[in-house]
């Protein structure tokens, strides 16, 4: 049935309206994003152990921040939390694969421009609205780019103003193993998993500042205790980068 609602969608025409904002939940392209989600990873052969979810059982609409392995990072943020809507701010370029960007596009997904500092507080800002007004939970790695090597790159710290402005929870999340995914697509077996480690509630945000946010979800994330922030620093670098 999935396989025969993608093949009526590969013959519509793509939309010339992609960069009109979206003004309402749609459950058809919502019910095709994890439908098409879960068959990338059933093609792909891959396995998701999703841990601490009873973290975010009946949570409001939040953002969720996580490290940064692979292209897969969402695929397998969206099986693993099926009920938090969840939409990613997303390089323009996917935005122009066709049926792709159609799909993520209603379902509230956010192109940002890195390199007009101007056009991408407009998204950050808009990324912030949706969670106010409840449409979808936001993701975005505060990295701003794939690593890699595997290692925890520095944070854009200014990805934590959604959270702030929105008034909502930051939910901390750690994935591993996606990185190994394209090498091994449908031909190996591949292990991840996607550990929700903590929650701040909207409260604690308001409390925090960016940085003291970045400090405590990166101390989580590489397996630390989490340290005092007994000292505050410049917020540089404030616009976040894409999926």
């Amino acid at each position: 049935m999935v396989l025969d609602v993608h093949r009526r969608i590969l013959c519509l025409p793509l939309p010339s309206d992609l960069e009109k904002p979206v003004t309402k939940r749609s459950g058809f392209y919502r019910w095709l994003l994890d439908q098409t989600v879960s068959l990338i990873l059933t093609l792909g052969r891959v396995e998701v152990q999703a841990t601490g979810l009873e973290k975010i059982n009946d949570l409001p609409p939040f953002l969720l921040v996580a490290n940064h392995r692979s292209n897969f990072d969402p695929f397998v943020a969206i099986a693993s939390c099926p009920k938090a809507r969840l939409a990613y701010v997303a390089k323009p370029a996917i935005f122009k694969i066709p049926i792709t960007g159609r799909i993520v596009h209603k379902c509230f997904f956010l192109s940002i421009d890195r390199e007009n500092d101007r056009e991408a507080l407009k998204t950050i800002k808009k990324a912030s609205q949706l969670i106010k007004e409840g449409v979808v939970s936001i993701g975005i790695y505060p990295e701003g780019t794939r690593s890699k090597t595997g290692e925890l790159l520095p944070f854009r710290n200014g990805s934590f103003k959604i959270a702030k402005w929105a008034n909502c929870p930051v939910v901390i999340a750690r994935t591993t193993g996606t990185e190994k995914i394209a090498h091994r697509f449908a031909r190996r077996h591949t292990k991840t998993t996607f550990e929700v480690l903590d929650v701040l509630t909207a409260q604690e945000v308001s409390q925090m500042s960016t940085w003291e946010i970045g400090q405590y979800a990166r101390s989580l994330m590489l397996g630390n205790p989490p340290q005092p922030h007994n000292e505050r620093r410049l917020e540089e670098n404030d616009i976040p980068r894409s999926v």
